[in-house]
């Protein structure tokens, strides 16, 4: 049986049980009334227990048809559901989520390494597998290599880029924003437990990826709110900010750098062009860590110029996708069937990004303990 005769399968017996159901109902509400008329019949008249009968009988229909309307419009969503899923292919703009699913995988990739250099090292636990001290190795040469901050900095701008070209599909990006940035906040809270492990301070996150992203769209979305009666003015307003935002930035960091000659190394905070700041400084320079001028923890994302990128992803998204339709037309549908595993970690980037942490330190730490090795607390 194929997906679409099993949906059939299931919408038909949908539709057999809401009408048993309703008549089942019927029934119920007719021997409930016939009991209350009964008993109502021997202290009142015959045209009083008429009147009640007709009361109860409009009473009866209401019910039926409010019982009736529920029941159909579940069957209705569930139809819609069915819909959606055998369609999502041709409604999903491929190369919108290749790149966001990219960004996720290298991600996954990315912060599985981050696990092997601060987690799961002899400072945390005794008696290591071999394999991870392997991986910890390769993490410390990896984690500053430049060809690793290269890819960051593109990984950094397509997260930021496509999320503004998805900012103009949504029916409503500030309250898709009020999501993110509360998925943000829990990762926050998740790092403080992280912070406890490895017992720093500086493993905290104040603003990271998908609370820097939930801001931005915020930002975005109240832009949307304001110029919605002016879009072709809103769409070069969304170009001229970005320009603004990456012109400016460029010109603030370039300035501070102590090391000019690797301008890779000084955009991911390093070589003196962003400070790093301690949790002690935190307080008196929290307004540079949000804005993104001075960097702090495990995780770090400012507004500049990841805004800059978000805007000039919401110009794109205005200008080359206003019809939500993709640039590669009628092949749209079979390069999404082509690249489903990477296109699927697109569209549900927000959880890969909220649960993968978890599953690498559930599956990691347990496969550690049970090679024998020994948390240290």
């Amino acid at each position: 049986m194929t997906r679409e005769e099993k949906q059939n399968a299931k919408l038909e017996f949908l539709y057999s049980y809401n009408k048993s159901y309703i008549r089942i109902y019927e029934i119920d509400l007719d021997k409930k009334n016939k009991q209350i008329l009964e008993s109502f019949a021997k202290e009142h008249s015959e045209s009083e227990v008429n009147e009640k009968k007709a009361l109860f009988e409009k009473k009866k229909e209401r019910n039926l048809a409010k019982k009736k309307a529920s029941l159909e419009a579940k069957r209705e969503k569930t139809a819609k559901k069915f819909d959606y899923k055998n369609n999502i292919n041709k409604r999903r703009i491929w190369e919108v989520d290749l790149a966001r699913g990219l960004v996720i995988v290298g991600m996954l990739f990315d912060h599985f390494i981050f696990d092997f250099l601060y987690l799961f090292t002899k400072s945390n636990f005794k008696n290591l597998p071999a394999f991870y001290l392997t991986l910890h190795n390769f993490s410390l040469v990896y984690w500053d290599h430049p060809a690793r901050l290269i890819v960051r900095f593109i990984g950094l701008f397509f997260l930021f880029f496509v999320s503004g070209i998805s900012s103009t599909f949504s029916k409503s990006t500030i309250k898709r924003s009020i999501f993110v940035i509360a998925a943000g906040a829990i990762m926050s809270v998740a790092f403080i437990f992280v912070s406890m492990v490895t017992g720093s301070k500086e493993d905290l996150v104040i603003m990271g990826a998908v609370g820097g992203i939930g801001v931005c769209m915020l930002i975005t979305g109240l832009l949307q709110l304001a110029f919605k009666r002016f879009k072709k003015v809103y769409k070069w307003l969304l170009l001229g900010l970005s320009v603004a935002i990456l012109i400016g930035w460029y010109f603030i960091i370039t300035n501070a750098a102590t090391d000019k000659s690797n301008f890779w190394l000084y955009y991911n905070g390093y070589a003196g062009a962003i400070k790093i700041i301690r949790y002690k400084d935190l307080g008196k320079n929290l307004f540079g860590v949000l804005l993104g001028t001075k960097y702090f923890g495990s995780d770090w994302i400012g507004l500049f110029p990841n805004l800059g990128y978000m805007l000039l992803g919401a110009f794109v998204g205005e200008t080359l996708y206003k019809n939500r339709k993709s640039i590669f037309g009628k092949y749209n549908e079979m390069l999404n069937k082509c690249s489903y595993p990477v296109v699927f970690a697109g569209r549900y980037s927000i959880w890969f990004y909220l649960f993968h942490q978890i599953i690498y330190i559930i599956i990691l730490g347990a496969l550690a303990l049970i090679m024998g090795a020994q948390l240290l607390l």
